[in-house]
């Protein structure tokens, strides 16, 4: 299972560039998170905690801060 768990993000991206639909995935950066010594999901399953959320918020807003975003470049 651990060596798959990205494989979903790897088809949803394939997905969204195929329908030229923008997607932001925040993996990456949780990673990092956690690799840093912060705590982003429960103990006890997948599901982010209240810092997980928080700093998934961060990510969605910087993402929409980008120039162009209200552009349709098809």
């Amino acid at each position: 299972m651990a060596d798959n768990r990205l494989a979903q993000n790897e088809l949803m991206r394939r997905f969204c560039h195929e329908e030229h639909i923008l997607l932001i995935d925040p993996t990456e950066a949780l990673q990092r998170q956690i690799e840093s010594g912060r705590n982003m999901y429960f103990p006890t399953d997948a599901h982010w905690n209240a810092a997980g959320h928080e700093f998934a918020a961060d990510v969605v807003a910087d993402f929409l801060k980008q120039p162009g975003l209200d552009q349709n470049n098809e």
